[in-house]
């Protein structure tokens, strides 16, 4: 219920413009890299399946780690008590 369908993975060896593999499916919200590795935070529509986001970068990167960013108790609270007003 509380889900933003948000995501951060670090890659390595990338071989693509991040900007070619969002394609529509996915916004790019964040991209850091460095010398060795590109960090990203990405949310998909609520339909997209986290596969299907892995799925997007496995041909042209290695990647090191993925997690959802699931909000917190209190990102949650003040996200309510901002709707109800």
């Amino acid at each position: 219920q509380f889900k933003t369908n948000t995501y951060e993975l670090q890659l390595q060896s990338l071989t693509s413009e991040i900007k070619n593999l969002v394609n529509g499916k996915f916004e790019l919200l964040e991209e850091t890299k460095d010398e060795l590795q590109t960090k990203i935070k990405v949310r998909t529509k609520p339909d997209i399946q986290q596969n299907e986001l892995i799925q997007a970068f496995l041909p042209y990167s290695h990647i090191q780690s993925f997690r959802e960013i699931v909000p917190s108790m209190n990102e949650i609270f003040i996200a309510r008590v901002g709707e109800d007003n």
